[in-house]
């Protein structure tokens, strides 16, 4: 039977290889708004023990996918076994969009964008965001805060316009509901704690 042949279900279940896309900030510019407790050195060491921590749990689960135009950050991608793209677009969204064409030329879906600052986080967290309920296209990992987005689920990769930044969460719901798509939001602690502000390092160490 050739390729055509086969019914459409049968076509999406063989493509569907999900790729977790992790962005990475240049590691010396990291961490910047904990300049008030940690100096320059210790911010940027930060960012790459956090980023380490993202990438060998997201490596237990899918294929990886990082877009940096940090060449410490791809080497390291490139070192574990990960695909690494260099960022030619500047800001965040447009370098997520050029990383989630190069995945939509490749044919790879479902695709996983998550923060590389998530101390807590674990392989458990990232399998539940890649089963998303029957009918659910967009999935949403909201931060402690109820108002960011530190991880997005995309049942494919041209399904969503992005809107990370400032109140992402619900602009994220916003852009679903205005494609039709079923969307989520999940709430679990790997995926909502982050580390960006001195008021959470109290809780991470609390942890350690």
């Amino acid at each position: 039977m050739k390729y055509w042949a086969l019914p459409a279900s049968w076509r999406i279940e063989a493509m569907a290889r999900p790729v977790i896309l992790i962005p990475v900030k240049p590691f010396a510019q990291g961490k910047s708004r904990l300049a008030g407790v940690m100096d320059e050195a210790a911010r940027e060491d930060l960012a790459r023990r956090l980023f380490a921590h993202v990438l060998a749990q997201a490596k237990q689960v899918a294929d990886v996918l990082v877009v940096s135009r940090d060449e410490d950050a791809l080497a390291q991608a490139r070192a574990a076994g990960a695909m690494a793209l260099r960022e030619t677009c500047a800001g965040h969204n447009p370098a997520l969009a050029q990383a989630l064409l190069k995945l939509d030329r490749m044919a790879r879906a479902p695709v996983l964008i998550v923060s590389s600052d998530l101390p807590l986080l674990n392989a458990q967290d990232l399998r539940a965001m890649l089963a998303p309920p029957m009918g659910v296209s967009v999935m949403i990992a909201a931060d402690t805060a109820g108002q960011g987005t530190n991880a997005l689920y995309l049942a494919h990769p041209a399904i969503l316009a992005l809107r990370f930044g400032p109140g992402s969460r619900a602009a994220h719901e916003r852009e679903a509901a205005r494609a039709g798509l079923g969307c989520r939001v999940i709430r679990r602690e790997g995926l909502a704690r982050d580390l960006d502000v001195p008021e959470d390092l109290p809780i991470l160490l609390s942890r350690a």
